[in-house]
């Protein structure tokens, strides 16, 4: 562990900051051109890459460093600044934290309305995947048996509706499913 006394080549800044090799710092105008050149780039990469539409995009959830960067950004970019939140004025830099106190601070209430239609969207799904498993259950039911490979696709689904929050309606036609003879393939 370093200490002030064992640091080697000291440079003690205009400020009077004391700076050695072990210390990290950026300078900012390698900061800037960085982030004006590459960023760009990189998120072009990821839209290319999720093969979707930059502009279908609910939000664009920046670090929150500078203004004029994040500006400059959506500039280039063309984005829509509405969908570009924004807490300098707030909070300020805060560092790697940025981004998700944003999306808390900024798009708590939007956010709520994504998890609402999310979890609407769930129940729909799980709503299908209950009537098709069930389906399946009782046309193996109503035949009297059931091959091995039915029987793991079943199981497969079944796991998958479980996890989806299925409830115990399915469970008792899973047990009669399991009880049924086994068909061998002829």
């Amino acid at each position: 562990m370093s200490s002030i006394e064992t640091l080697k080549e000291r440079v003690v800044d205009e400020y009077g900051n004391i700076r050695t090799d072990e210390h990290g710092f950026m300078k900012g105008s390698d900061v800037f051109n960085f982030v004006i050149i590459e960023i760009p780039k990189d998120i072009k990469r990821l839209v290319a890459y999720s093969n979707t539409n930059i502009a279908d995009m609910d939000f664009y959830v920046f670090h929150q460093a500078n203004n004029f960067i994040n500006s400059y950004i959506a500039k280039k970019m063309k984005l829509d600044t509405s969908k570009i939140p924004s807490t300098i004025h707030k909070y300020g830099n805060t560092s790697s934290v940025s981004v998700p106190l944003t999306i808390v601070s900024e798009l708590k209430d939007k956010m709520e309305v994504l998890i609402q239609n999310l979890d609407v969207l769930r129940e729909g799904i799980l709503s299908a995947h209950y009537n098709a498993l069930k389906d399946k259950c009782v046309m193996h039911i109503n035949a009297g048996h059931i091959s091995i490979y039915e029987l793991d696709i079943i199981e497969e689904e079944f796991t998958l509706y479980k996890k989806l929050g299925g409830n115990g309606h399915m469970d008792a036609l899973i047990v009669k499913v399991r009880k049924l003879p086994i068909e061998h393939a002829q």
